[in-house]
């Protein structure tokens, strides 16, 4: 018997038991009836003018004997063919099952296909969905990569070709020792009635190199940038410090392409002021430390002598004090322990500093600002910048006591911080192997109330030692706002002197207190050390550099325990010059690994309460 199809689609033809017990002319005559009737015939008809089916054509012969025997073998005919036609469907569907002497209706399956997966070095599986699928909710997955729990970025999540958001079991992924990415699992489905004869989701893996480069930084320790999703450790202790903190900073640069620009267009035309002889090295230093992306910005000057990059090519250990004291231990302590290496001493008291500065800058307004300085505290600090800026070396008070050789600075556990965003893929390359200036952090606030009391940055950086191969931007700011801030207490001073003499002259009410309030006053009262010459200010000159240069804020270098590189600049954490201290900086002791300095603070307190 033929089942007729109905009109939604092809008709499904089946096969029941070959011992019919109905009677030939019945069986014959309704079959043949009913297989006229289907939309989709095994034997070839005619239609009607109407469309409908047409009646047979008539035979040769026209007796009932022949056409009895021309219908039986006609039936005999088809029925042979349709016979022969099953078999060898079912034979080449099934693999050759056979016919027993009952056939029962089945549904013959499609195999399903292998999944096919091609391992990439670095990349992570893309999912498709099955395409008999209307919602692939319930086979949806999602990436997981073994991550450190900080400092890291988190990766981009992929996503299945129907849009929704995937994810992978935690097997899914690993890194081998070689920071390679490769599968060891299979995806799985949500539900646990996962039916049969439903495709499972293939994964297809596709090439990213960006994460394989982001996998191996993680591997070597190489650093996170800001906009990679840097973020501190969870257990580092350290609070948000609000806007007072934002304001603490002087940078007076903004944080991008302008700001960069403004940066060094400021550092020229402060250096072309300078005396003749020093437009040569600080022109073109200025100039081979712009980005890449800008290489025009300022005009290239010919260098007519070749410097080196790193600090430590230049073995000059500077002091500077008002006489030179023999007896100092620290003093011998300092050739003591480096002088293996190859560093000198280069002490200069007072008269000596004087003499060097004029005959450096003779006639600039380093010299005018060296001279209009009334407090030796400002002269020695300003001092501490020019002589790494001309000789360079590494300058340190005569009150510190060196826990390590210079040339073991820095070497334990450094991270190098990512530079693709401003200096390109290959950046790495082009780092010196070491670093042209070396300096720590020694103010590191992380939750200690009423700090903008005690410090004049919530991040500062060591002043008592640094270190610089010459002619680097960072030490050129420092000069140039050394120079601005004198700049602006000479204003002040001069507003000061006419506003007593206007006074006198008026003699307004209350004129004599006023008189005598502004005669009290004195420079300091204009502006505090640690603004004009000090920490303060060299802070902002290293953290400007690094800004318009690496696109660096003081945010990275909050909670700082190893060495960071960021670029030709190394900074060091606290514990590096500043072992011990405030226990809310959470600095080391100096038996640590990373102590390399102590400081003794002689004159750490200054007049005006703020501490050094």
């Amino acid at each position: 018997m033929v089942t007729q199809a109905s009109m939604s689609g092809p008709p499904r033809i089946s096969i029941f038991s070959s011992s019919s017990s109905s009677s030939p002319e019945t069986s014959l005559s309704g079959w043949l009836s009913n297989l006229r009737n289907t939309r989709y015939s095994l034997l070839p008809t005619s239609t009607s003018d109407d469309g409908g089916p047409a009646p047979l054509e008539p035979l040769s012969f026209s007796s009932p004997m022949t056409k009895h025997k021309s219908k039986r073998r006609r039936l005999f005919q088809a029925s042979a063919m349709a016979l022969a036609f099953v078999i060898l469907a079912g034979f080449l569907l099934r693999g050759g099952t056979g016919i027993g002497d009952e056939l029962k209706e089945e549904t013959i399956p499609i195999p399903e296909p292998e999944p096919d997966i091609y391992p990439v070095k670095g990349s992570i599986p893309k999912t498709t969905a099955p395409p008999f699928e209307d919602d692939a909710s319930d086979t949806t997955v999602s990436p997981h990569i073994p991550t450190a729990e900080d400092d890291m970025e988190e990766p981009a999540v992929s996503t299945v070709e129907t849009g929704e958001e995937a994810s992978y079991d935690d097997d899914m992924l690993q890194v081998d020792e070689n920071g390679e990415t490769k599968s060891v699992g299979s995806t799985t489905n949500e539900d646990d009635d996962f039916q049969a004869g439903e495709q499972d989701v293939e994964p297809v893996v596709e090439e990213e190199e960006e994460e394989e480069e982001e996998e191996e930084e993680e591997e070597d320790m190489w650093g996170w940038t800001e906009e990679m999703g840097w973020r501190h450790a969870a257990n580092s202790g350290l609070t948000y410090l609000g806007e007072i903190a934002e304001s603490k900073y002087r940078l007076h640069i903004e944080k991008g392409e302008q700001g960069t620009k403004d940066y060094f267009r400021l550092l020229y035309d402060f250096a072309v002021t300078l005396p003749l002889r020093l437009h040569s090295p600080f022109l073109s230093s200025i100039h081979n430390h712009l980005p890449p992306s800008m290489p025009d910005l300022v005009p290239d000057y010919p260098d007519s002598k070749a410097t080196l990059p790193a600090m430590i090519n230049y073995k000059q250990i500077h002091q500077t004090d008002k006489t030179f004291d023999a007896t100092n231990p620290l003093i011998k302590m300092w050739q003591d322990m480096n002088g293996p290496d190859g560093w000198t001493l280069n002490f200069l008291d007072d008269e000596e500093a004087g003499n060097w500065v004029d005959k450096n800058f003779l006639r600039s307004d380093v010299e005018w600002a060296w001279k209009f300085m009334h407090r030796g505290v400002l002269r020695a600090d300003f001092l501490r910048y020019l002589l790494p800026l001309v000789k360079g070396g590494v300058y340190s008070d005569v009150d510190t006591r060196p826990l390590r050789p210079i040339e073991q600075w820095g070497l334990l556990d450094v991270e190098y911080l990512n530079l693709n965003a401003t200096d390109g893929p290959d950046w790495r390359l082009k780092l010196s192997t070491h670093p042209s200036v070396v300096v720590a952090i020694d103010v590191d606030v992380h939750a200690r109330p009423g700090w903008e009391n005690e410090w004049p940055r919530p991040l500062g950086i060591c002043q008592w030692t640094l270190s610089s191969a010459p002619n680097h931007p960072v030490f050129i700011d420092a000069a140039r706002r050394v120079v601005n801030s004198t700049r602006v207490v000479q204003e002040w001073d001069t507003w000061r002197a006419e506003e007593i003499e206007r006074l006198t002259e008026e003699k307004e009410e209350g004129w004599e207190d006023k008189v005598k309030d502004l005669e009290s006053q004195g420079k300091d009262h204009a502006m505090s050390v640690m603004e004009w010459t000090g920490p303060g200010l060299f802070t902002d000159s290293v953290l400007a550099y690094i800004l318009a240069r690496y696109n660096v804020t003081w945010h990275r270098l909050r909670g700082l325990d190893h060495p960071l590189r960021i670029g030709d600049v190394l900074i060091m954490p606290i514990t590096a010059f500043s072992p011990g201290g405030e226990p809310d900086f959470r600095a080391e002791g100096k038996d640590s690994p990373q102590a390399d300095v102590e400081h003794d603070f002689r004159g750490s307190w200054k007049p005006d309460g703020m501490r050094r």
